[in-house]
């Protein structure tokens, strides 16, 4: 039971990895035009998204 166990945390370890690294690829860094923190993004589409941070800064994106 003890190897199956392993093996099975093992494989659910190595699926969590795979799948994170999908969507960790999809991201760049891009310049903001603010030196305040943010905090929260949010995309109402493909496109359209906005982020919040510290001080009251909220800035929208329209290219994705």
């Amino acid at each position: 039971m003890l190897k199956f166990t392993s093996k099975l945390i093992l494989s659910v370890i190595i699926s969590l990895l795979a799948y994170s690294g999908v969507y960790a690829q999809s991201w760049n860094i891009e310049t903001t035009g603010t030196s305040s923190f943010l905090y929260s993004v949010d995309f109402a589409d493909a496109q359209t998204g906005w982020a919040a941070g510290e001080n009251g800064v909220i800035i929208k994106s329209t290219d994705g």
